[in-house]
């Protein structure tokens, strides 16, 4: 484009010189002709002109191919860098996505593991259940085996008969003395301690005289089965209770309780007579004294009926308690046979119905006093046995003599 326009200009400035045209007013030159020397240096002029121009055509073009070899390499760096960020935004992208996928699958998982622990949970609750109640059932078991064994030496036990012959003897006097208003049903008997107040806590060689609980009329108290709701804590003890329709005795026993409770010395009413009745008692062959306090020990019955003896500090604070003196406490009486081999439920059971003594059984004399239409009776318990062996061996009346806990 820049060569065409210079090899033209010669031609029609060379047009214009060989013009013979004349302008009027105008003077002709002296020679119509260009000399060839004027137009050699005007063609080489131009020819240095055009090479110069070329020149400058080739290296404009030698910089505008460097340029855009420059330009070309940080445009395809630039792509680069463009794709390559592309690709860390894409990666980014799918990074973000697979968090958010790891994170639903975490809470996912979490809500799964809540559930899990949940379960676990109710299981491990129903496995407790079905714990206690099998060894509930084992202590049934348990009970049953003991109760065959000793159904086997009733012949040398004859305990049943005992209470038959009893019986029969209670209604016998009933009906020899028809003026009998008040009975007094004596014998002995386990006692139940108490861990934390030492006034109502019951040791060997005390006294139980049933009298009423605030919340209960009721003077004895006889265990006849537990219910036990399913796959719960709950117990429910089915039991029949005695109670007497003339409260002389009770009042008389009242009284004697409140002196008891309420007096600063250190003598009490009871304390004449039982002096007066260990020193009679003396002369007998059997022995009748009071047991050593280091022989009265706790025991624990395990869930599979052994014994375990569990040292524990009897409680002390009670200001009319004197070591080596029997004391006498008041409370409910029962039997307890069929629970005396599981400890928990022995003290649940005492603990619900204010049970202070335990006996074998009292229910067939009571039910002939109130056949016998007796109404007013006062059960005494004395606590005597020292030695589970002896009632192991069943020359005791008295399931658990010492067994407390």
């Amino acid at each position: 484009m820049l060569i065409l326009p210079i090899l033209v200009l010669p031609v029609i400035h060379g047009f214009l010189l060989e013009n013979n045209h004349s302008v009027v007013g105008q003077t002709k030159p002296s020679s119509p002709y260009l000399k060839i020397s004027a137009f050699l240096d005007e063609k080489n002029r131009l020819q240095q002109a055009t090479e110069r121009i070329a020149q400058n055509t080739v290296q404009l073009r030698h910089d505008m191919d460097t340029n855009l070899a420059v330009l070309s390499s940080q445009l395809l760096q630039k792509f680069n860098v463009l794709e390559q960020k592309l690709g860390e935004v894409k990666q980014l992208d799918e990074t973000q996505k697979e968090l958010a996928l790891i994170q639903h699958n975490h809470v996912t998982l979490e809500q799964k593991y809540n559930r899990l622990i949940n379960s676990y949970e109710q299981l491990k609750r129903e496995n407790d259940l079905l714990h206690v109640e099998f060894q509930l059932i084992k202590n049934v078991s348990i009970s049953t085996s003991k109760e065959l064994s000793d159904l086997k030496h009733l012949g040398a036990i004859q305990p049943l008969q005992d209470i038959s012959n009893i019986q029969q003897s209670v209604q016998y006097l009933l009906s020899t003395f028809s003026k009998v208003q008040h009975v007094f049903l004596v014998g002995v008997g386990g006692s139940v301690p108490d861990y934390e107040d030492a006034s109502k806590h019951v040791i060997l060689g005390d006294i139980v005289i049933s009298l009423p609980s605030q919340e209960r009329s009721w003077l004895y108290v006889h265990f006849q089965k537990i219910e036990h709701t399913l796959r719960t804590d709950e117990y429910k003890f089915n039991v029949k209770h005695w109670a007497c329709a003339d409260d002389t005795l009770q009042k008389v026993v009242e009284k004697i309780r409140k002196v008891t409770d309420s007096s600063p010395d250190p003598e009490r009413p009871l304390d004449i007579y039982l002096e007066e009745a260990s020193e009679r008692l003396k002369a007998e062959e059997s022995s009748f004294h009071r047991p050593f306090i280091n022989t009265d020990r706790l025991y624990y019955t395990n869930p599979d009926g052994t014994v375990t003896v569990v040292e524990v500090q009897h409680p002390s604070g009670d200001k009319n308690y004197i070591e080596g003196r029997t004391n006498v406490r008041f409370g409910t009486i029962s039997n307890g046979m069929n629970i005396a081999t599981d400890g928990k439920l022995r003290k649940t059971f005492a603990r619900l119905y204010g049970i202070k003594a335990y006996d074998l059984d009292t229910d067939a004399i009571l039910e002939s006093l109130d056949g016998n239409r007796n109404e007013s009776f006062l059960i005494i318990r004395g606590l005597p046995i020292t030695q589970m062996e002896a009632v192991k061996s069943g020359n005791h009346i008295v399931p658990w003599p010492r067994q407390r806990i």
